[in-house]
């Protein structure tokens, strides 16, 4: 059996317990993000587990999402911080800026 090439830099490997935890494909880091006429984003989470995850907006449940499919969340202006929990109990979290859109 040939040896598997090494992982990317930044890319952590399978075996660390921090490769499991669920990710923010939208927002990223440090993106401002703007409602929409309804106040809505768009939020979309990955996490290796499968499943759906439960988003908590500034600690409080705000929504389940299905794993890695966009979905349209209401948020308030300001600034939020936003947590991912999967079933397994990994999770997390970034603060990201809401804006709205000029009309």
């Amino acid at each position: 059996v040939d040896a598997l090439p090494p992982h990317a830099e930044g890319c952590r490997a399978p075996e660390e317990p921090a490769a499991l935890a669920p990710v923010f494909v939208l927002p990223r880091a440090g993106q401002d993000l703007r409602a929409d006429a309804q106040g809505r984003v768009v939020v979309r989470a990955a996490s290796a587990e499968g499943g759906p995850l439960t988003l908590l907006v500034d600690g409080e449940r705000a929504a389940s999402l299905p794993d890695d499919e966009p979905t349209a969340v209401r948020l308030s202006p300001g600034t939020h911080t936003l947590t991912l929990l999967t079933a397994g109990g990994r999770h997390a979290t970034l603060t990201c800026l809401i804006g709205v859109r000029p009309p």
